[in-house]
């Protein structure tokens, strides 16, 4: 009885995990989508909008072992949360550096080594 409930377990782990990878370029696509938007019109609801995409892409690669995804988005992630607190508009340099982010955020979900062994 208790294999079987772990089984069917990990049964729902790696279904859900799979459904997370086949998702994983539109969510990154999203953030790149509303980062244009937030260049283009820096608004306090779509930079929030943003930082939300964001923590949830943290929490969900670390929940499904992309730790490397998990820690470049957390990196992004705090990025946005300063701006938040501070309630200022990004910076040239700042900018900059969110748009690489992003770019390697792609990077590493596009990469095949960053899969979770356990989906193979």
């Amino acid at each position: 009885m208790e294999n079987k409930l772990h089984d069917e377990f990990q049964e729902r782990l790696c279904s859900l995990a799979t459904t997370f990878i086949e998702e994983l370029p539109g969510k990154i696509n999203e953030i790149e989508v509303l980062w244009s938007k937030l260049l283009g019109e820096w608004e306090s609801d779509m930079l929030q909008e943003i930082h939300r995409a964001v923590n949830n892409l943290a929490g969900s690669s670390k929940t499904f072992g992309f730790s490397e995804l998990s820690i470049e988005a957390r990196v992004l992630e705090q990025i946005f949360k300063n701006l938040l607190l501070q309630q200022i508009s990004a910076d040239a340099f700042q900018a900059n550096r969110i748009s690489q982010q992003i770019l390697e955020l792609k990077k590493i979900s596009e990469d095949n080594e960053s899969n979770p062994i356990f989906i193979r």
